[in-house]
């Protein structure tokens, strides 16, 4: 452990700089228009409807300084690409509306993701592989039917199940130095339900779920993956928080947050190790709020009360975490002039 205000000495890398210097930049162009039909009283059409322009340059320089040269790489890479969503709302009651939503989007693949570009530069280390930052965006299809309910005046429930699909996407495990190919077919299905609002006056409640189901359906290229989970799609993940005036200058409340065991993504090859499973964890939450006059009031916030210890996410490839946050007091006092 190091500590921030005594720091080790770091010692000068055994390997001086050799002078290669990467460069990675995108610039977007979007127009878009979104419309809503109404039909009937109780029937609304959306309509959505984009155009995306994406020009992404990877370059290098300072290879020829390298003992073993290699000329350098300047890529770049414009797509050009349209999306759109549709959607339909029934509103049989004033209280109660139901819909059914389909859309598209896309991702380029010039871009950080799945290490696809890198930026340490160095003498092995190209900036991005020609075959892989060449390839064309991966299209991703979504549908998803659902319904909102006013269960009181300021209370609203909200469920949906949904799937997105990528039927021509790039293999989500790929190991290092593979070139990316078009030829998997993804899919994610789930569940929601959300409430929030006020179940009394007193009273504040805010709560949700999502189950998903996440598997390679198809991969020609790396048949092994077939049936796997996906990364980052843990099976069951729920939070709950809520408030409760105790008096009119006094708020107590709590939350809870509980993520399921999932995966950092499907193994790299056949006999790979690189699938690294993040164990589920809760994580318990209070709040407190004292109002101290009408324009002056102390909030309290405990996070993670128990001192959990967690990773709250990993990259793809297993080899770097991001630990949830320890224990922590937040104290805000807050004046309204």
């Amino acid at each position: 452990m190091t500590d921030l205000y005594s720091p080790q000495p770091r010692l000068h890398p055994a390997t001086p700089y050799d002078g290669t210097v990467y460069s990675f930049n995108t610039e977007e162009l979007a127009v878009y228009a979104l419309d809503v039909v109404s039909l009937t009283p109780q029937w609304d059409l959306n309509l959505g409807l984009r155009w995306d322009r994406v020009t992404a340059r990877a370059s290098e320089a300072g290879r020829e300084n390298l003992a073993t040269p290699g000329s350098n790489l300047n890529l770049q890479r414009t797509d050009h690409v349209a999306s759109g969503s549709i959607g339909l709302v029934f509103k049989p009651d004033p209280k109660l509306s139901l819909y059914a939503a389909l859309g598209n989007a896309f991702e380029v693949s010039g871009n950080f993701d799945r290490n696809q570009v890198q930026l340490a530069g160095g003498g092995s280390a190209r900036v991005a592989d020609p075959a892989t930052f060449n390839i064309a965006p991966e299209q991703t299809q979504a549908f998803e039917l659902g319904a909102k309910w006013m269960a009181a005046a300021d209370l609203t429930v909200n469920a949906a199940v949904f799937e997105t699909r990528k039927n021509k996407a790039r293999f989500p495990g790929q190991a290092g130095g593979d070139n990316s190919v078009l030829d998997a077919r993804l899919r994610i299905r789930g569940f929601e339900l959300l409430t929030a609002g006020s179940v009394t006056r007193e009273w504040r409640l805010y709560s949700g779920y999502t189950w998903l189901d996440s598997r390679v359906l198809a991969a020609p290229s790396q048949p092994f993956a077939v049936g796997q989970e996906l990364g980052g799609t843990p099976r069951h993940s729920f939070n709950l928080f809520t408030t409760y005036d105790i008096a009119p200058w006094l708020s107590l409340g709590g939350g809870l947050q509980h993520v399921t065991r999932q995966f950092s993504s499907v193994q790299a090859s056949a006999t790979g190790t690189r699938k690294v499973m993040i164990p589920g964890y809760t994580v318990a939450d209070l709040y407190a709020t004292l109002r101290l006059s009408k324009q002056t009031s102390l909030r309290i916030n405990a996070f993670n009360v128990d001192d959990r210890a967690y990773i709250s996410q990993v990259a793809e490839g297993g080899a770097q975490g991001i630990p949830g946050r320890a224990r922590q007091v937040v104290a805000t006092l807050r004046h309204e002039f």
